[in-house]
């Protein structure tokens, strides 16, 4: 038999010798042991009571146990996966308040450096700003200067060309080139083809530019000698073009510092041979172009300086 009809038995016996015993007891007559007996029917009793507990009772019973038990043990699960997400939430807190930390002392530390780079960077400008006043004072006085300077130059070309008026224009050329004042005379004017003798009248014109040469002390003078591109005589005394250019420089030298008494410190003879043409030397009217004499009229650059500083 299985424990489910035993338990059936037990209480249906129970019960029989429970009211067996209760119609006994109604019969006797000694309230002693009435008494002790009672006792005992109580005790009895609530032993049988107990088992008179229906099938279906004690199922629920059970039923609402092992609801309870499950309950607590949910009840305890979610306790333990509550306490996991706060030891998780704990960790996420002290790594955020880390990284805070970390920010919070980068921050301070690129304040510092900002506030620093700041008072660099206004007393760089500061200064950048004074070398910038002081270079703009330099090149406004190298620009009073140079305009001085060409001012000069245009008086200087105004004074030989006062001083040339007489000379016919298209064989003498005054002008300002580079920054420097210069006299282009045409050969036919002071040579003869071929030779470095000065003539007569180139002597009379030579004067004329050392009037206003010794006026201007600060000025030095190179003379250059240019020819064409023709070939020089065989068995003449002039080896070349350069030896004729050379010679023919050296001429108007002499006769600058010999005659009119131009400072020979200030002088320079320089021959360009037929390397500088100003036309094509193809045609006479060419060549006759390139056969010159050049008087460069340069300023001293102590002069200069002079300028520079007095501005």
């Amino acid at each position: 038999m299985d424990k489910a009809k035993i338990i059936k038995y037990l209480r249906i016996d129970s019960c029989f010798f429970l009211r067996m015993y209760l119609l006994n007891l109604s019969n006797n007559t000694n309230p002693l042991p009435v008494m002790k007996k009672t006792l005992l029917l109580v005790l009895t009793s609530s032993l049988i009571l107990s088992s008179c507990v229906s099938k279906k009772k004690f199922a629920d019973i059970e039923d609402k146990n092992n609801e309870l038990k499950q309950e607590v043990v949910d009840q305890t699960a979610a306790v333990q996966a509550c306490g996991i997400e706060v030891e998780k939430r704990d960790l996420k807190i002290a790594s955020l308040e880390e990284e805070l930390a970390f920010k919070l002392e980068n921050y301070e530390k690129a304040a510092r450096q900002a506030q620093d780079l700041s008072l660099l960077t206004s007393q760089n400008m500061q200064k950048t700003l004074e070398e910038m006043g002081k270079a703009n004072d330099r090149w406004t006085s190298v620009n009073e200067a140079l305009a001085r300077k060409d001012s000069l130059n245009m008086a200087l070309v105004l004074n030989l060309k006062g001083a040339l008026s007489d000379v016919n224009d298209k064989d003498i050329e005054i002008n300002v080139e580079k920054g420097v004042v210069y006299v282009a005379i045409a050969d036919k004017l002071l040579f003869n083809s071929g030779s470095y003798t000065l003539s007569n009248s180139a002597i009379n014109i030579l004067g004329k530019v050392a009037t206003v040469v010794n006026d201007k002390p600060t000025f030095d003078v190179l003379v250059e000698g240019h020819t064409d591109a023709q070939t020089v005589v065989q068995g003449s005394s002039i080896k070349d073009n350069w030896d004729l250019s050379v010679q023919r420089a050296a001429s108007v030298v002499r006769i600058l510092s010999d005659k009119y008494q131009v400072s020979p410190e200030r002088l320079t003879a320089a021959g360009r041979s037929s390397y500088i043409p100003v036309a094509d030397n193809d045609s006479a009217e060419g060549r006759a172009k390139n056969r010159r004499t050049k008087i460069i009229l340069l300023p001293q650059l102590d002069e200069f300086y002079d300028l520079l500083q007095n501005n």
